[in-house]
């Protein structure tokens, strides 16, 4: 499960594996996600806010 803080801010999130596969899309209900059902390792996270401003982090699932 990911907690995404200012989520009133946040327009979309997408996870990606490290080859650039999209594994999940997310458009409403940021303030939990479950991601329980994505593989384990490192996931690229894409955040995309309501300003139009994209960003991009690592997340190493467990």
């Amino acid at each position: 499960m990911v907690k995404v803080l200012n989520a009133q801010e946040v327009e979309r999130v997408v996870f990606y594996d490290t080859l650039g596969r999209k594994l999940a899309s997310f458009t409403q209900d940021f303030e939990t996600l479950e991601i329980s059902n994505l593989p384990k390792g490192i996931l690229l996270v894409e955040i995309g806010t309501l300003q139009g401003q994209t960003e991009i982090f690592k997340l190493l699932k467990i």
